[in-house]
């Protein structure tokens, strides 16, 4: 209810924080976020990667152009590697920075630090949808203003693209392995 709260405080604000630009907010581990080793529980990463995530786009202004546009962003996908564990009580802050775009998805990387030190590090690919559709980004880029040219995506999220359709076609019953489709062009 708090975070409807400060969403709805902050429709007005205008951008403090460019569209490409890591947004970061503080955290520290509580007693409801913990499992049986005592340490955060892998759920609540991903509710504090959203609470970071909506931190940027009401920091960079995504959020109200796209609310006005009738356009909600969707997570497709979630890569997420744990590197150091968070304890009880223990202090950290999650950056969301959008790092680039392809055709039809927005990626952003998001980062666990505590103490200066990485740990958790995550991709996130999401669509924007408008009646049940996926937009193309060039329509979305429209509809924030964006006329500049994206960054290009950065090589772990080439790659991990390249898993995510691997495991597409292995889930559609495509199940020849990579090594396989390598030798038979060999």
């Amino acid at each position: 209810m708090f975070t409807l709260i400060d969403v709805l405080r902050r429709k007005h604000a205008p951008p403090t924080h460019g569209i490409y630009d890591e947004v970061r907010k503080d955290f520290r581990v509580g007693l409801t976020d913990i499992d049986l080793n005592l340490h955060l529980n892998n759920a609540k990463y991903l509710r504090y990667m959203d609470l970071a995530r909506l931190e940027n786009v009401l920091a960079t202004g995504i959020f109200w152009k796209l609310t006005e546009a009738r356009t909600r962003p969707i997570i497709a996908n979630t890569e997420i590697s744990y590197i150091r564990e968070l304890r009880t009580w223990q202090k950290f802050s999650v950056s969301a920075q959008l790092v680039g775009v392809d055709e039809k998805y927005m990626y952003y990387e998001q980062r666990f630090l505590s103490d200066g030190k990485l740990c958790t590090h995550s991709f996130i690919r999401m669509a924007c949808v408008h009646r049940r559709k996926s937009r193309p980004i060039t329509e979305v880029f429209a509809i924030l203003g964006i006329t500049e040219a994206p960054p290009a995506l950065p090589e772990p999220v080439l790659l991990w693209k390249d898993m995510l359709n691997a495991k597409k076609q292995y889930s559609l019953g495509n199940t020849k392995t990579v090594v396989e489709k390598q030798k038979d062009v060999a």
